[in-house]
């Protein structure tokens, strides 16, 4: 993959990560308040604490696989892209999202801005030109 002057940076990778996952958590949060007041019964604390990263996985897999971007990254004018820039297919990405929250520090020392799961994945983060 040829190395791209619009790779985005590693601070703004973990500042899209964090507004999802603050997204993701009031998602959580909503649907256990909405449950509670609906049946009565108050979940088991376990399920936000195991729950939480599950969706916040899928999350990224879904909106990523169908629009090449989440809303943290929309906000950031951040997207993934695949090799040949265009959106990276399901499969790679679900194997780069289960890597994703080690593999990003690789992105750190990256001449191309690229995290490991980012390598695994065949993908790499830019910022929309415009």
């Amino acid at each position: 993959m040829a190395q791209s002057s619009n790779g985005a940076s590693f601070w703004l990778r973990v500042a899209a990560f964090l507004i999802d996952a603050v997204i993701v958590y009031a998602a959580v949060l909503l649907a256990t308040f909405a449950f509670e007041r609906s049946t009565g019964i108050i979940p088991n604390q376990n399920i936000q604490t195991f729950g939480t990263p599950v969706f916040l996985y899928l999350y990224h897999v879904i909106l990523i696989a169908a629009l090449g971007r989440t809303p943290g990254k929309m906000l950031l004018r951040l997207r993934v892209v695949d090799g040949q820039g265009g959106k990276p297919g399901f499969g790679p990405l679900l194997l780069r999202e289960l890597i994703g929250i080690v593999g990003i520090f690789g992105a750190l020392a990256d001449t191309e801005r690229r995290g490991w799961h980012d390598r695994i994945g065949g993908t790499r983060v830019v910022r929309n030109r415009g």
